[in-house]
């Protein structure tokens, strides 16, 4: 009998690599840079802050990649023919955990 959930995973997280960008993602605890897939979210106004709003931005990045954690850093970019990693943005500090399922995780982000 085919499983149902491990069907739609496989095919929740396809569709998620079609739709990320690349970047360079280097963990907090001092382990090696690597690129992985990311899907940054368009940033939304902080309405809590009653003076002055504050765009949230949010980045999701698939688990089976590897554990995210808080003040891991990322940047986003391109590989070039060779395969090397080109940046094309700023460097990015997670700093809370927003949403997390069985499939990806979202983290609030700030540009450093």
């Amino acid at each position: 009998m085919v499983n149902f959930a491990a069907k739609a995973a496989v095919k929740l997280e396809r569709a998620f690599r079609k739709l990320a960008d690349t970047c360079q993602f280097t963990p907090d605890s001092g382990g090696e840079a690597v690129n992985r897939s990311v899907v940054p979210y368009v940033t939304e106004p902080d309405t809590s802050q009653e003076y002055i709003p504050q765009p949230v931005t949010m980045a999701e990045f698939l688990l089976s990649d590897g554990p995210v954690h808080c003040d891991d850093l990322f940047q986003l970019g391109v590989l070039d023919g060779q395969g090397d990693f080109q940046s094309t943005g700023k460097q990015c500090r997670l700093t809370q955990i927003y949403q997390v399922d069985s499939i990806s995780v979202v983290y609030i982000y700030v540009e450093i």
